[in-house]
C-alpha cells in the first residue's frame, strides 16, 4: 500500500520536533517520540485521521504516560518495543491543552509548507503540551494522585480503581489493591465485572 501524504508529513514533522527536544532526553522511534522518566515513559504519539486520502488529510498528537507493568497486566501482552505505541493509560490530546481547549488537528495537502508546519507543531508542544507531564514524573506520584481521588486524563471512573490496584500491588500494597478491586467490582456493570475479575486473576488477588 502506498504511503499517504499525511504519513509522509508526520514523518517529516516528527523528525523536526525530535531535533528540538532530543537535548532534553527525548528519543524518536518513528514516527513517535518518547522520554524515559523514572519508571514511566512520557510519549508524543502522532495520529492521522482515518478519513484522509493519499493526497490530503490531518493529524494530531496524543500526550501519553505509560509504563510496562500496568500495560502487561491490563492487556496480558508484552510491552511494545516503541513505548509510545502503548498509548495507555494516561492520555490527552494536544488540542485540549491549548487555550481554546478544543480537539485540534493539523490539516495537510500537497501545498503544505512542512518546515513552517513543523515549527507550529513544535511551538504548540513547548508552549502548551510538555507541562502536561509534570504531575506524572513516576509511579509514586501517580499513585499519590489516585489515593487522593484525583482523575487521570484518559481513564474513566471504572478504570481508575483498576489502575490504582495494579500500581498498589506492584509496590506490595496487596490489601490496598484488594480494596480497590472489590470497590471496582461492586460498582461495575456485569460485563465490566469480567474485566475486574481478569485483572484480579492476573494480580493473583482474590476478591
Amino acid at each position: 500500500m502506498s504511503k499517504s501524504l499525511t504519513q509522509d508529513v508526520i514523518s517529516f514533522v516528527s523528525k523536526r520536533v525530535h531535533s528540538e527536544l532530543k537535548a532534553s532526553g527525548w528519543k524518536r522511534r518513528a514516527p513517535h517520540i518518547f522520554k524515559p522518566a523514572g519508571d514511566v515513559f512520557h510519549c508524543l504519539t502522532f495520529q492521522s485521521s482515518r478519513w484522509g486520502t493519499l493526497t490530503e488529510g490531518q493529524f494530531t498528537i496524543d500526550l501519553v504516560v505509560t509504563w510496562p507493568h500496568v500495560y502487561r497486566i491490563w492487556t496480558s501482552r508484552e510491552f511494545p518495543r516503541n513505548p509510545a505505541a502503548a498509548n495507555f493509560p494516561i492520555r490527552e490530546r494536544i488540542g485540549m491543552l491549548t487555550p481554546n481547549h478544543l480537539d485540534g488537528w493539523w490539516h495537510v495537502n500537497q501545498h503544505t509548507d512542512r518546515e513552517d508546519l513543523s515549527k507550529k507543531v513544535t511551538s504548540t508542544l513547548v508552549a502548551h503540551g510538555l507541562s502536561f507531564f509534570e504531575p506524572f514524573p513516576n509511579i509514586a506520584a501517580i499513585l499519590d494522585l489516585l489515593r487522593s481521588g484525583k482523575p487521570l486524563p484518559g481513564l474513566n471512573e471504572h478504570q481508575l480503581p483498576l489502575i490504582h490496584a495494579i500500581m498498589a500491588a506492584a509496590i506490595g500494597e496487596i490489601q490496598e489493591a484488594k480494596e480497590r478491586l472489590s470497590f471496582a467490582f461492586k460498582q461495575a456493570s456485569p460485563l465490566f465485572q469480567e474485566t475486574v475479575s481478569l485483572i484480579a486473576d492476573r494480580l493473583k488477588i482474590e476478591i
